[in-house]
């Protein structure tokens, strides 16, 4: 029985609902299931009596909704049965009960009876047959003009018409969409283009006091013309046919609302924008606390136009008072029905927005998947196309199994079991992401991916992106929910059970091809990015031949064409007079020759050039004038002087008629004689008495006295 929905005021339409106090209100009827008994005796008909005819189906079972004030007798016939009691006979019957108000559940076999009501009663009382679980509902539901569409488990099998039936208790359900188109289309609804993607079970609440069920939805809301959306919640009353949540009980985000007389919690988000392909988890998960029970709402959004790594998102904490609480969970069983008369099942169908909302959706494809977390994800084995519990429906959708995912279209509707071994391809929970990381470039690549199993990391040792530039790598870093690992070069990675971040940080380093051209060849070697260069300082052409590095190294920043300076040099000799110098001197330059090489104090040697230019490897005699020093002392003074070996000099002394003058030293000479300067020279200036005209004029005084002397006599 459809009876529950999504209903939304405008303030939670509009706004974040501000949190209020909530909580849960007890069934409010009392529940009896008798026996199957033939052998009861009734009592005699009264004068006033009301009877109805019941055929009963296989699964169904007879209801009797009673409001009396006034205790009855009721009872239940076969047709033989009946006539024998109307007509006054001893006969047993199927069941009797004294009863007054409530509600009275009676399973009995496929049959036709007749059910009494043994007293004066008018109104006040309605009977029924329902199904007494999941199947006649189904069959229902299949013939049904619209549906909630998408997959669902009610825990049975179908094995060409052989059913099976299976349980799931569970804390955790979630919902895997991923939607690369929604459109939908209702001209009357407030809101004409909403639609929304609904997960909803049942949460069985077990108390010293007896059972309760609540219904909790996940839902996301679409505004599908804008590409905008919320997520809403829901939990509803489902311990009783119209029952109500008490908000003494219960506290989270939310607030309580009314419908058709009836209190729910319901809290929504703010919008936001979706992109395709738009993919995701609903989550619904409760955990037994003291004093009750905690229903957290959340979601996972994996893509959203492009891949995002796992974000579980708790928009909603709600904790519900239960007194005295033995044990809660949520609970998929197609044997029980809840106090509401709905089904104990776990959907995530497609429908309308709010408010029992039946769209026609213009344009839809989704992929779905059911699952629910046991010690570990795992997919429910059997879904049928539809959902039971929910209002909002559509009536054009189409589900098919393609490569075992569960495919939802628009087309023609077919309800019924979709497979009894779903087998789903989620993209996983756990998200690996690889961040290349190269040495002063930082991340140069980030890719991820979702991965449901081991994986072996097999790390590139080298990535190559042109012929000039290349990446080595040299450190992997593992990651694991902010916690870092350096590993190997091949590790294998473990699978993981739930929403993980997982980051491989591969660092690189960035050589770069550097062509050198080198005076005696051209060599290419690789180069970190940042690195300098390192030329070699001498190159050696051989023994009497090299080159010289005249530089300092180049920064690598990018490929380069180097042409590095380099000088030629010889090995040269230079033969000096005095000795010679051996050493490397760069091609064509020039040796300032000293001017004057002096051996000792008194013989040199004078350049005859400034310098000598170097061109070829070898001696080098550069020509130089050997001097030496004469020293001529005079009387009154001496004077020193270089002269070129070889040349001659003249030895002369200037004396008056009465002198007479000699060189003594290193040659003995005449005044006025002339040497020739093969060595150092020092010659001494002699003066004499010239005797010769002294002796004249002494004799020419002695003739001339002689003749005056004779003269006078």
């Amino acid at each position: 029985m459809k009876f529950q929905c999504i209903f939304l005021l405008s303030i939670i339409l509009f706004s974040i609902i501000p949190q209020f106090s909530l909580t849960l209100q007890s069934a409010v009827h009392d529940t009896f299931i008798p026996e199957f008994n033939e052998n009861t005796i009734p009592p005699s008909p009264s004068p006033l009596y009301y009877y109805s005819n019941i055929t009963l189906k296989a699964d169904y079972m007879i209801v009797v909704d009673s409001d009396l004030s006034q205790p009855c007798t009721l009872i239940v016939f076969t047709p033989s049965q009946y006539n024998a009691w109307h007509n006054g006979e001893q006969t047993y019957a199927v069941y009797v009960k004294n009863i007054t108000s409530g509600k009275y559940y009676i399973p009995l076999p496929p049959g036709n009876y007749i059910v009494v009501l043994n007293g004066p009663i008018a109104v006040g009382v309605s009977i029924y047959t329902l199904a007494e679980n999941a199947i006649p509902f189904l069959e229902n539901e299949m013939n049904s003009s619209y549906n909630p569409t998408g997959i669902a488990s009610y825990g049975i099998y179908n094995n060409s018409g052989e059913l099976s039936e299976y349980t799931v208790k569970t804390h955790e359900i979630l919902g895997f969409y991923n939607i690369t188109s929604i459109k939908a289309y209702n001209s009357t609804f407030s809101d004409p283009y909403g639609a929304s993607l609904q997960l909803n079970v049942v949460l069985q609440l077990i108390t010293k006091n007896g059972n309760q069920s609540l219904w909790l939805q996940n839902v996301i809301s679409f505004i599908t013309n804008e590409s905008t959306a919320f997520y809403v919640d829901n939990i509803w009353n489902d311990s009783a046919v119209n029952a109500s949540i008490n908000p003494s009980l219960i506290s989270g985000n939310g607030s309580i609302n009314i419908y058709n007389g009836r209190s729910y919690y319901a809290y929504a988000t703010p919008y936001f924008s979706y992109n395709y392909p738009f993919a995701g988890y609903l989550i619904i998960n409760t955990t037994n606390v003291k004093g009750g029970v905690e229903v957290t709402f959340g979601y996972v959004s994996v893509q959203n136009g492009f891949l995002i790594p796992p974000n579980v998102i708790y928009y909603d904490r709600v904790f519900i008072s239960v007194p005295n609480l033995v044990n809660s969970y949520i609970l998929v069983d197609p044997n029980l029905l809840t106090g509401s008369e709905n089904l104990y099942d776990a959907e995530l169908v497609f429908g309308g927005q709010y408010n029992g909302e039946i769209t026609n959706y213009t344009s839809l494809n989704a992929n779905l998947a059911l699952m629910y977390n046991n010690s570990g994800v795992k997919t429910f084995p059997s879904v049928y196309t539809f959902g039971s519990d929910t209002a909002e429906a559509a009536g054009n959708l189409h589900v098919s199994l393609q490569n075992n995912n569960a495919i939802v279209t628009v087309g023609e509707r077919d309800y019924g079991l979709l497979t009894n071994n779903f087998t789903p391809s989620i993209p996983g929970f756990t998200y690996l992401q690889f961040e290349n990381v190269v040495n002063n470039l930082g991340i140069v690549k980030v890719y991820g991916f979702y991965i449901n199993s081991r994986f072996p990391i097999n790390v590139p040792l080298y990535i190559i992106p042109n012929d000039t530039v290349n990446y080595t790598l040299y450190k992997i870093t593992l990651t694991i929910n902010g916690v870092n690992e350096t590993i190997p070069v091949n590790y294998d990675l473990p699978s993981f059970q739930y929403f993980d971040n997982i980051t491989i940080i591969c660092e690189y380093n960035e050589n770069i091809l550097v062509t050198i051209n080198y005076p005696n060849g051209t060599v290419s070697q690789w180069y970190l990015r940042g690195e300098y260069t390192n030329f070699p300082r001498i190159i050696q052409i051989n023994q009497t031949v090299r080159y010289l590095l005249t530089q300092n190294q180049f920064l690598v920043n990018s490929p380069m064409n180097i042409h590095p300076s380099y000088v030629e040099q010889y090995l040269i000799s230079v033969q000096y007079p005095n000795g010679t110098i051996t050493g490397w001197y760069n091609a064509s330059s020039s040796i300032i020759l000293p001017n004057t090489i002096y051996i000792n104090n008194s013989t040199r040697y004078v350049a005859d050039e400034n310098s000598i230019t170097i061109t070829h490897s070898g001696d080098y005699s550069p020509a130089y004038t050997e001097e030496f020093l004469v020293t001529i002392k005079y009387t009154n003074g001496s004077v020193s002087q270089w002269y070129t070996k070889g040349s001659e000099i003249y030895l002369k002394a200037n004396v008056n008629f009465f002198q007479t003058a000699k060189w003594v030293g290193t040659y003995n000479e005449t005044n006025g004689g002339s040497i020739l300067v093969n060595e150092p020279i020092s010659e001494d200036e002699v003066l004499g008495i010239n005797y010769i005209p002294i002796i004249g004029i002494i004799s020419i005084i002695i003739v001339v006295g002689i003749i005056v002397f004779l003269r006078k006599k």
